[in-house]
């Protein structure tokens, strides 16, 4: 008879660890996607300033490419490399601000709204009459939602980000949704 309640006891055991492990991987789950977006948002935020600045020109033709019109454009560049990786499915914002001018393309997550372009380039040209170069700046604002959704398997996410409030950084919303941002400036000969 104590032969067969050892193998209740061992089935207990794990019947109990699958359930608590569980939460644990599913977690894992959620923080590696998060990661994911993150990272994509970063490298679509500063390859897309890199566009902006040199885009398919050359030293002799020196054409810049349009900063939100057109295939060519350098919100659809960032656009279709955020869609590329498979993270967004048009809940995304891209602005694009070159040389003082600013335009933006997609949707702006709700409680989310871009920071105001205030940098000036300090230095001057020659002559002392205007920046010697212009600054560009992409802006990147994504409405990120977890695979598995559920407060259990979110516990490490949410804690780190402030509420959305119509700010311009990375918040969370109520409904456990988050608005991630990331931005890339570089400056371009005026």
């Amino acid at each position: 008879m104590p032969h067969r309640r050892s193998g209740q006891a061992l089935i207990e055991t794990i019947l109990v660890l699958f359930f608590l492990m569980i939460p644990i991987l599913l977690n894992a789950i959620n923080m590696a996607y998060f990661f994911l977006a993150v990272l994509n948002l970063q490298s679509g935020s500063h390859k897309s300033t890199l566009y902006a600045i040199m885009g398919t020109a050359t030293p002799a033709a020196q054409i810049l490419p349009p900063a939100t019109t057109g295939t060519n454009s350098v919100s659809n560049m960032a656009y279709q490399d955020l869609l590329s990786a498979a993270v967004t499915n048009g809940n995304a914002a891209v602005r694009v601000c070159r040389a003082g001018v600013c335009a933006t393309a997609g949707t702006t997550p709700a409680g989310y709204s871009f920071p105001t372009l205030t940098s000036v380039d300090p230095e001057l040209n020659k002559a002392k009459t205007a920046p010697a170069f212009d600054l560009a700046r992409i802006d990147i604002a994504y409405k990120w939602q977890p695979l598995i959704p559920g407060t259990i398997f979110n516990l490490g996410l949410g804690t780190g980000f402030p509420l959305c409030a119509g700010g311009s950084v990375s918040c969370r919303n109520a409904d456990s949704s988050m608005v991630l941002h990331r931005y890339a400036e570089m400056r371009l000969m005026n």
